[in-house]
């Protein structure tokens, strides 16, 4: 039998995340309150280092430490990590719920769709692939819409918040985390090209992979009257094989996107290290505060950037499997 690798077209794909949608219409006012308590989690969150550079400015030297004013601020950051933390995981017990639901309402319509189906489509289709979308391809897109709703939102807002506050504390060390930050959306964008069309042949070999089991085991005594046993098991390895290729490469593509947007990003802490350095010797006005802070958010931009690439790589995987759900 020749390898034949099913792809999805542009329109397929936005066809299986229009009506994916369309199921997580009736629960915005989930999505939307995990999106506003996202929002406050997130600054917070980044409202921490702030304070940290405040405190350093505040021991300028010895004999001269306001010692009232740190003890203050070491008293405001344990507060608002709590509460980053309490909004944060509400954010995800709302991504949870909206997965949930989402899976409940499509596994209802396969379900129903079933019953409607003529004897003609279930004869010409494998039992086990008709399975295989139901429970392996539902469960793989949900897993991706929790990730969606938990991390691209969060990933997202956690880059521009992060770029808003290096613009108030100096906007020229923020004008150089800009100028960098194309590389890494370049670097997303050529991995998650790959990575949809290797997950959506994946899923297909798994199917496929899953149909032979299933009525090798089923159909256990048709298969030893016939002597059908090294026919099916050479079939089998033969998908076997595929599989691992496939796999293999959809896992590759989407496993690089961490170290190649970690390299990118260590080049924007140099450049933030350089830039403040220089700023600094320069300009009596730039304070080690203000240092301490542009490195800290320098060193922790690069972690929405690797979350929004493994989150864009985990998607392609879901939308994969939704379209083979929907057909």
């Amino acid at each position: 039998m020749a390898k034949k690798k099913e792809k999805l077209s542009p329109e397929a794909r936005r066809r299986a995340l229009t009506r994916l949608l369309k199921y997580c219409k009736p629960l915005i006012p989930i999505a939307a309150g995990a999106f506003i308590l996202a929002g406050v989690s997130i600054v917070a969150a980044h409202f921490i280092p702030v304070l940290v550079g405040d405190a350093i400015d505040l021991a300028v030297g010895v004999g001269n430490v306001d010692m009232a004013g740190i003890l203050k601020i070491l008293t405001l950051i344990p507060l608002l990590a709590l509460l980053s933390a309490v909004f944060d995981w509400l954010v995800r017990l709302a991504g949870l719920r909206l997965g949930a639901a989402v899976t409940r309402d499509i596994r209802a319509d396969c379900i129903r769709k079933i019953e409607k189906l003529p004897l003609s489509y279930l004869d010409s289709h494998r039992t086990g692939d008709t399975l295989s979308r139901m429970i392996a391809d539902v469960d793989r897109m949900s897993e991706g819409l929790v990730t969606g709703i938990t991390e691209l939102y969060s990933s997202a807002l956690s880059i521009i918040v992060t770029l808003v506050f290096m613009i108030v504390i100096n906007y020229k060390v923020a004008l150089v985390v800009a100028l960098l930050t194309p590389l890494s959306m370049l670097v997303a964008a050529f991995i998650s090209k790959r990575t949809f069309s290797l997950f959506h042949e994946q899923s297909t070999l798994a199917a496929k992979q899953t149909s032979v089991i299933d009525e090798s085991v089923s159909g256990g005594l048709v298969v030893k009257a016939y002597s059908r046993e090294d026919a099916i098991a050479a079939d089998f390895d033969r998908l076997n094989e595929e599989y691992r290729k496939t796999a293999t490469r959809a896992v590759f593509y989407s496993s690089i996107t961490n170290p190649s947007t970690r390299f990118v990003n260590s080049l924007v802490y140099c450049g933030v290290a350089l830039a403040g350095g220089l700023m600094a010797v320069a300009n009596p006005l730039v304070t080690a505060g203000q240092i301490s802070t542009l490195l800290y958010y320098a060193h922790n931009y690069a972690k929405p950037f690797n979350e929004l690439s493994d989150v864009i790589a985990e998607l392609q995987s879901s939308l994969a499997s939704a379209a083979r759900v929907f057909e």
